[in-house]
């Protein structure tokens, strides 16, 4: 989908535009947000004010717009723990918590993906982000590189890092050869 042209619709006066962004990046976007902040309605909250600030400002976006919405976000998130003066680490008890009732009502979710959630949730911030933007959204490494204000390369290194680190913590939970490289 062609994110950026349909931002580019919505500036030219095309509301329904926006809509359209809001319905692709909604779900998304909140997971996303959740991994920062931990609560599923503050997520949804703050995805709100996302979309609120290009309404409002309805800015010029020079490079892709999935990119632009990703960093908004992030930085949305980080300004909100700022704010609340909240630390973004959890404890393993408090973390398993936040997983179980954020993810437990959505059918679409398989055992298998809960164990990798929560493994991946074990790793570092850094590399957790770059797997999430890379592996799930799906973001080529420019995009994430953009996002995370790091190089390309030290995306694919924190990638590797993720995945050697990501591989017993798998096993462990009895998910074998997760990675074919």
């Amino acid at each position: 989908m062609d994110t950026t042209g349909i931002y580019n619709e919505y500036l030219s006066g095309d509301a329904k535009a926006l809509e359209r962004l809001m319905e692709y990046y909604g779900d998304k976007m909140t997971l996303y947000i959740n991994g920062y902040v931990k609560n599923l309605h503050d997520s949804e909250d703050l995805l709100i004010e996302v979309f609120a600030y290009l309404v409002d400002k309805r800015p010029k976006i020079k490079s892709s717009f999935e990119s632009y919405i990703y960093k908004a976000a992030r930085n949305h998130a980080l300004m909100f723990l700022r704010k609340a003066k909240r630390h973004i680490l959890l404890t393993d008890e408090e973390m398993n918590f936040c997983i179980e009732n954020t993810f437990e009502d959505d059918m679409w979710l398989a055992q298998r993906d809960r164990q990798l959630y929560e493994c991946i949730e074990r790793l570092p911030p850094a590399q957790k982000e770059a797997l999430y933007l890379v592996y799930i959204e799906g973001m080529r490494y420019k995009d994430a590189a953009a996002i995370l204000k790091k190089s390309a390369k030290q995306v694919d290194k924190l990638l590797q890092l993720s995945k050697k680190n990501l591989r017993p913590l798998l096993e462990r939970e009895g998910i074998k050869s997760a990675f074919n490289d």
